[in-house]
């Protein structure tokens, strides 16, 4: 029930950052379109569907501007404060998939992952798994998948791989 808890409160949080994080491009986007004369603060004219067309016109609504977010930061325990950026736009489902590059410190991502699956493995293990992050250029969720697979092969492991480590909920965007 702890575990459950734990979650739904990794999935509210993550929520609300992003609805905040939404708010304030929407925020942006209206001052900027004050700015150009498009819009004139001073005059309410009732049209809120007129203005929200033209946010959407710009942002997209708020699941196509999520999508479209690449710099990610960890916000579950497994990954917290880990930075990414994705190659490209958020895959629809649940979990991470894709080319991206690690924007932290490699060293600080391994200890976090050592953290979450404790002593089931050696130094040298983890010590592959940190490399496996470090990679210089890009790297694929599916290579650092299954090398953490090679070393935690256990089907309790896989699924908190994909629950703590690459479950969209973790990650929130920075942009």
């Amino acid at each position: 029930m702890k575990l459950h808890y734990e979650y739904i409160s990794i999935t509210v949080k993550t929520i609300y950052n992003m609805l905040k994080a939404f708010e304030s491009t929407v925020s942006n986007t209206l001052e900027a379109m004050e700015n150009e004369g498009l819009v004139d603060p001073h005059t309410d004219d009732g049209d809120y569907e007129r203005l929200a067309d033209m946010v959407r016109e710009r942002i997209g609504n708020f699941h196509e501007w999520k999508a479209s977010k690449r710099h990610l930061r960890g916000v579950g325990d497994g990954v917290k404060d880990i930075e990414i950026r994705m190659e490209d736009d958020l895959p629809r489902g649940d979990t991470l998939h894709g080319a991206f590059r690690l924007v932290s410190n490699p060293v600080d991502a391994a200890r976090l992952i050592r953290q979450q699956f404790g002593d089931i493995a050696t130094h040298n293990q983890y010590r592959t798994i940190q490399m496996a992050l470090a990679k210089s250029g890009p790297n694929h969720t599916d290579e650092v998948r299954a090398i953490l697979m090679e070393h935690f092969p256990s089907d309790e492991h896989v699924s908190t791989i994909e629950a703590h480590l690459f479950h969209n909920d973790n990650w929130t965007p920075i942009d």
